[in-house]
This record gives structure tokens, C-alpha cells and sequence, in this order.
């Protein structure tokens, strides 16, 4: 009932506040998502208690959802194969370095079998706009090159081991975001923007804690790699054949809560 769900959600306020090392606004900023995803739990079942396991690990078995604060480094790194409008030259390369802060929300389910090993799957997916424009080192007077990674959606499959309320655990998969070039000459006018989907993978490990039977907190990091895709396109106006081929890596630190159905 929504009465057991925000008896486990008064529970990890308490643990957040007593153990919190973040930056109170990051602090807040957590705890306002967990009760947003309080109010999206609200209808669940009634509460079922759950112990430890026979080797002394608390009980991670079940499905979960929940949100989370992340904080991301990313770079978008291309190469013009053409020699285009923008730098006449092929083979001239450019990178771009853009860091933000979003949320994200995640759902899955976890196995965990007599010894504790706990392994699962989740499906998640953050909240994240990384964008940087930079006047352009070919023709700086006129012309703005700026990339983007946005979104990033991942599919993962991770292994731990409970030991009391600890859970430390690796993860990897299949992930995808869309990277964006947009290069502007406000001297012509010119423009070129393209928009591709890159899929690639995602690795990365964690820490988790159970505050209780049904909510838990924790914390990782992930490395994002989007592969390499060839943006073609053709600069208005001026009508010039583009085509750059383009990587791109994020790098994303997480605290994240988790609300367990049993």
C-alpha cells in the first residue's frame, strides 16, 4: 500500500540525511527524485518482509525501478573525409570536451541465488543534454562548430555479491544516445547539422546499500562508448558535400535509490 511505500521512503530520508557526503543541493535534488518516484510506486502491493539470505546478504532478489542523479563527461571527436565547407582540408580532425548534470530512471530485475551472487537486468536510461559550441579553429571569424550527445539509453546485465546490506557489482551491455553536429557560418549564410543514432557498449560498477527491506541507495560509474558513424549531409546555401566520421564517449557517475516489488 502507498502507507508501506512511504514507511520505506521515510526510512531512506533518514539514512540520506544522517549519511548524505554530497552537497546539500545534490542531496535535495536527491531526495526530491525519490519522491517523485515514491508518488509513481504508490500503487503497488502491500508489503511483504524479506531477511537475509543463509549467508548473511540481505534479499536484492525481484523487480526494482527507480531514479537517479547523475553527473556526465563526455567527448565527440570527428574527422573530415571530404574537406568540405568548413575546413577545406581532409583529414582535419576536431574534439569536443562538454560536461552536465541530469536524472535519470531505471527498472530491472535481480536473481539472487543461496550464496548471495546477485545478477540481473536493467533497462535505463538518463536525462542528459552534452553540448559544447566553440568558435571554429579554420575560420574563426565567422563559423561555430558545436556537437551534442544526448540521452543515452542502455540495456545491461550486472553481477554482485551481497554481503550484509552491501552490494559492490559490475555491469555491461548495449547502449545508445544521439550525437549531433551543427556548424554555423553567420558571415554567408551557411549551416550543417546532422543527427545520427550511435550504438555501442557500456561497462562500468557500483556500490549499492539496502536502507531497508524494499529501498536501497548506491552509487556508480559507467563508461559510454557510441562507436563511430559517418554524418553526410550537404551545407545549405552553399550546397558543399560533407561527411564526417564521428565518435563519441561518455563518462557518468550516479547516485541512484531503488524501490524493490517483491
Amino acid at each position: 500500500s502507498i502507507w508501506c511505500v512511504g514507511r520505506e521512503l521515510i526510512m531512506t530520508f533518514d539514512f540520506l540525511k544522517t549519511n548524505c557526503t554530497l552537497p546539500s543541493g545534490a542531496c535535495r535534488k536527491v531526495a526530491a527524485l525519490m519522491l517523485s518516484a515514491t508518488l509513481a510506486f504508490g500503487g503497488a502491493g502491500a508489503v511483504q518482509a524479506q531477511g537475509y539470505g543463509s549467508g548473511g546478504g540481505a534479499d536484492w532478489s525481484g523487480f526494482y525501478g527507480g531514479v537517479s542523479l547523475a553527473h556526465g563527461n563526455g567527448q565527440v571527436d570527428w574527422e573530415d573525409e571530404l574537406g568540405g565547407y568548413f575546413t577545406f582540408v581532409p583529414g582535419e580532425t576536431y574534439d569536443f570536451d562538454m560536461s552536465r548534470t541530469g536524472g535519470g530512471l531505471q527498472l530491472g530485475y535481480n536473481w539472487q541465488t543461496p550464496y548471495n551472487v546477485v545478477f540481473g537486468v536493467e533497462l535505463s536510461g538518463l536525462l542528459l543534454n552534452l553540448e559544447e559550441d566553440k568558435d571554429s579553429p579554420f575560420f574563426p571569424v565567422s563559423d561555430t562548430l558545436s556537437a551534442s550527445v544526448r540521452n543515452p539509453v542502455a540495456l545491461t546485465g550486472h553481477l554482485g555479491y551481497a554481503t550484509g546490506r552491501w552490494l559492490p557489482y559490475v555491469e555491461a551491455g548495449v547502449a545508445m544516445a544521439e550525437v549531433g553536429l551543427d556548424f554555423d557560418d553567420s558571415f554567408t549564410p551557411a549551416s550543417f547539422d546532422s543527427q545520427e543514432l550511435h550504438t555501442g557498449y557500456v561497462a562500468g560498477l557500483g556500490l549499492g546499500y539496502k536502507v531497508s527491506d524494499r529501498s536501497a541507495l548506491g552509487i556508480n560509474y559507467r563508461h559510454y562508448d557510441f562507436g563511430k558513424v559517418t554524418h553526410d549531409g550537404t551545407t545549405s546555401n552553399v550546397l558543399v558535400p560533407e561527411s564526417f566520421e564521428t565518435r563519441a564517449n561518455v563518462g557518468v557517475v550516479s547516485v541512484w535509490w531503488n524501490y524493490y516489488l517483491k
